[in-house]
Protein backbone atom coordinates (compact mmCIF):
# COMPACT_ATOMS: atom_id res chain seq x y z
CA UNK A 1 0.00 0.00 0.00
CA UNK A 2 1.47 3.56 -1.36
CA UNK A 3 2.21 5.99 1.54
CA UNK A 4 -1.28 8.09 0.44
CA UNK A 5 -3.38 5.29 0.84
CA UNK A 6 -2.48 4.65 4.56
CA UNK A 7 -2.76 8.58 5.26
CA UNK A 8 -6.36 8.04 3.84
CA UNK A 9 -7.08 5.04 6.03
CA UNK A 10 -5.87 6.74 9.04
CA UNK A 11 -7.61 10.11 8.59
CA UNK A 12 -10.99 7.95 7.50
CA UNK A 13 -10.33 5.50 10.76
CA UNK A 14 -9.59 8.39 13.48
CA UNK A 15 -12.59 10.12 11.70
CA UNK A 16 -14.59 7.46 12.63
CA UNK A 17 -13.06 7.22 16.30
CA UNK A 18 -13.76 11.27 16.84
CA UNK A 19 -17.58 10.52 15.43
CA UNK A 20 -17.85 7.87 18.40
CA UNK A 21 -16.48 10.19 20.88
CA UNK A 22 -18.67 12.71 20.08
CA UNK A 23 -21.52 10.45 20.39
CA UNK A 24 -20.59 9.35 23.69
CA UNK A 25 -19.69 12.96 24.80
CA UNK A 26 -23.52 13.85 24.22
CA UNK A 27 -24.55 10.91 26.47
CA UNK A 28 -22.34 12.05 29.27
CA UNK A 29 -23.74 15.68 28.86
CA UNK A 30 -27.20 14.25 28.62
CA UNK A 31 -26.82 12.20 31.78
CA UNK A 32 -24.73 14.87 33.33
CA UNK A 33 -27.98 17.45 32.88
CA UNK A 34 -30.04 14.70 34.08
CA UNK A 35 -28.33 14.46 37.42
CA UNK A 36 -28.13 18.14 37.60
CA UNK A 37 -25.07 19.13 36.40
CA UNK A 38 -25.32 21.66 34.12
CA UNK A 39 -22.28 23.01 33.59
CA UNK A 40 -20.27 20.51 33.64
CA UNK A 41 -22.83 18.78 30.94
CA UNK A 42 -22.17 21.84 28.82
CA UNK A 43 -18.74 21.78 29.15
CA UNK A 44 -18.83 18.85 27.60
CA UNK A 45 -21.14 19.57 24.73
CA UNK A 46 -18.63 22.10 23.68
CA UNK A 47 -15.87 19.45 23.76
CA UNK A 48 -18.58 17.86 21.66
CA UNK A 49 -18.32 20.22 18.66
CA UNK A 50 -14.58 20.72 19.24
CA UNK A 51 -14.53 17.31 17.90
CA UNK A 52 -16.61 17.58 15.12
CA UNK A 53 -14.68 20.27 13.99
CA UNK A 54 -11.34 18.52 14.16
CA UNK A 55 -13.24 16.01 11.63
CA UNK A 56 -14.43 19.04 9.36
CA UNK A 57 -10.82 19.70 9.22
CA UNK A 58 -9.58 15.91 8.77
CA UNK A 59 -12.41 15.61 5.82
CA UNK A 60 -10.71 18.88 4.35
CA UNK A 61 -7.87 17.28 4.30
CA UNK A 62 -8.67 14.01 2.99
CA UNK A 63 -10.37 15.74 0.01
CA UNK A 64 -6.85 16.99 -0.76
CA UNK A 65 -5.12 13.75 -1.16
Amino acid sequence: MEYTEKVRKRLEHWMEHNDKHVEEYKKVAEELRGAGHIDAAEHILKLAEYTAKMNEELKKALSTL
